[in-house]
């Protein structure tokens, strides 16, 4: 089974890697400065500066992230996005208006070219923490938003060690909580900032193999999805293994750990591929919401989990096949978010393999989910909309943004594009 999910990994990554490989292969560093391979095609390394600067237009002022990238609200009517500026080679933020840098060249002049794999999360007072991994020594890197700037902070490298993505932050009592993996072993852990400052850092245990006899996992998906209860945090995790979503419980100093997708939860028979990517929030009642893509089947489902009981439905299915002469199978899900609104509703955004558009569901009073109700920027254009993300602000407004690239791919296409779906239209 394992040999069969690795060969369709790699199968599905076919209809991306010629765009993404497009973007970050790279060019050899002209000056000292530039980041070996961080300039994409397209880009040249400009040796006054040592910045990637793009060769069909001029560097704007408005971020031109590519990957995955963050988005948060952190109050009403206002969102953050935060992510890697190839222009820069800099960990940006930006407001809609304005950008600040958190880290790299372009906020301090030491600094190497960093920002990739960056997690967001928001306090309870609205403060901004992020997390990502500084490239060299791949330690862990952890930031909070301030009147006078982002403040940046490094994870005890003897505590830690090296890391490698993929990286999800939650606040608790406006300490971060950071899941990422040791580079070490490839196995997750948590790392929790203490009241003193020192940093815990714990190791998530997992569940056996699905079936009697089976190894534990050892390998893991693209995205890691993080949430902080009281006195306890959960993570969600693809085990690429077993092709199964695995949902870890820490409360107190206990942990518990449990399959509730790609395995069938009665008989421990194999389900299919499912998991991959993620997204797990906590309800307002203590409940955990859960959706994930399910390979086997092109769906996005979603689950609301008590304890042992798992409640899940398909949010999005009979998902068609890709244009002709695209790769095969299509890469559904590639991107997926999801947030709650505090009423408890669900928003979800994806992104489809077959159509290279990004969609966007909300879940109604009713529970049934549909597409939101006035026409916004997703529906509009043919442009390539690339990993969506979302977020909810405290009044229940859905924020989403997305990268979009012109159906030419060339580098003065790509912008990020934003939409929102104010409390007052969501029925």
């Amino acid at each position: 089974m394992a040999r069969v999910l690795v060969a369709q990994r790699q199968r599905e990554l076919g209809l991306l890697a010629s765009f993404v490989l497009a973007w970050f292969a790279g060019c050899s560093p002209a000056a000292p400065h530039c980041e070996a391979g961080a300039c994409p095609d397209g880009y040249t390394c400009e040796a006054g500066t040592g910045l990637c600067k793009p060769a069909d237009a001029a560097v704007g002022q408005t971020p031109r992230f590519f990957g995955r990238f963050a988005l948060v609200a952190p109050s009403v009517g206002h969102a953050l996005a935060v992510g890697y500026w190839p222009e820069r080679q800099s960990l940006a933020a930006f407001d809609g208006k304005a950008t600040s840098f958190v880290a790299g060249p372009a906020a301090a002049a030491a600094d190497p070219p960093m920002g990739r794999d960056v997690a967001a999360a928001v306090a309870g007072d609205g403060t901004v923490h992020l997390a990502w991994i500084r490239p060299g020594d791949e330690s862990l890197q952890t930031a909070r938003s301030s009147s006078i700037g982002w403040k940046v902070a490094a994870v005890d490298a003897k505590a830690l060690g090296a890391v490698v993505a993929p990286v999800a932050i939650a606040v608790t009592e406006d300490r971060p909580i950071v899941a990422v993996r040791r580079a070490s072993t490839g196995l997750p852990v948590v790392v929790e900032r203490q009241p003193d400052g020192a940093w815990s850092v714990d190791a998530v245990p997992l569940p056996p193999g699905p079936r009697k006899g089976t190894a534990a996992p050892a390998q893991f998906g693209r995205s890691f999805s993080l949430v902080a209860l009281s006195g306890g945090v959960a993570l969600t995790l693809y085990d690429a293994t077993y092709g199964d979503l695995v949902l870890s419980v820490r409360n107190g100093d206990a942990w518990g750990s449990q399959r509730i997708a790609g395995v069938d939860l009665s008989s421990g028979q194999d389900d299919g591929d499912a998991g991959d990517p993620n997204a797990l929030a906590l309800a307002s009642d203590g409940a955990l919401v859960a959706a994930w893509r399910d390979a086997s089947r092109g769906e996005i489902r979603l689950a609301r989990i008590a304890g042992a009981k798992v409640q899940a439905q398909t949010v999005v299915s009979n998902i068609a096949p890709g244009p002709a002469g695209t790769a095969s199978p299509q890469w559904v899900g590639t991107a997926l978010t999801m947030a709650l609104r505090p009423d408890g509703r669900a928003a979800v955004a994806w992104f489809n393999g077959s159509s290279w558009r990004a969609g966007l569901l909300l879940q109604r009073q009713t529970g049934a989910f549909a597409p939101p109700s006035q026409k916004l920027a997703l529906d509009a254009g043919s442009g390539l909309q690339l990993w969506p993300s979302l977020a909810i602000d405290p009044d229940g407004g859905v924020h989403i943004a997305w990268i979009e690239v012109g159906r030419s791919r060339a580098l003065s296409s790509a912008r990020l594009m934003t939409a929102t779906v104010g409390p007052g239209l969501w029925p």
